[in-house]
């Protein structure tokens, strides 16, 4: 599946998707009442993902590193697509690497399920969403249940609001 390919499937099935589930994290986030606390004696289980763009995960090195240090004692879990696993294998900085294959379809979909359940059971206090114009990555992060989904918000896409916990703009020019 080429990247035309999944923009397009992220447009028609990605942002119906986080519209519903928009409202639905907006209902819960008045019934849970969660704890947002993010200090290192609350946070046991950090993800970061990423899923394209081999010079974005090289550019988020250093936020894996500084991630390490704030959280000394949180296990971090790094997932990605495919494309990006080798890479990822030689940065470090992480516990575990999860991967979610580009190809084919049902693969892709079968990984996000078992990526899915994994985070459940690992408990995700911290997500850290570091895709900007895909649905399909704030998605993932609501889903996944994390205490705290961290993520960009772009002009072009304003659906995020709830899906993620805390949003930061996205600047071109400011690095991770």
């Amino acid at each position: 599946m080429n990247i035309r390919h999944k923009r397009t499937l992220d447009v028609l099935f990605g942002r119906p998707l986080a519209a519903v589930l928009n409202v639905a994290a907006f209902l819960l986030s008045r019934m849970w009442r969660r704890d947002h606390r993010d200090g290192p004696a609350h946070v046991h289980t950090v993800v970061i993902c990423k899923y394209v763009g081999m010079g974005s995960l090289l550019r988020a090195s250093a936020f894996i590193a500084a991630v390490r240090r704030q959280y000394p004692d949180a296990r971090i879990i790094l997932v990605v697509g495919t494309s990006l696993r080798l890479i990822g294998e030689r940065l470090g900085g992480w516990d575990e690497l999860l991967t979610v294959r580009d190809k084919p379809l049902f693969g892709c979909a079968l990984d996000i399920v078992r990526v899915i359940v994994y985070l459940w059971r690992r408990r995700v206090d911290l997500f850290f969403d570091l895709e900007v114009h895909s649905s399909f990555s704030s998605i993932i992060a609501a889903v996944s249940a994390a205490r705290n989904r961290y993520g960009f918000l772009s002009e072009s896409l304003t659906f995020p609001r709830r899906l993620l916990t805390h949003t930061v703009r996205f600047a071109m020019n400011q690095h991770v």
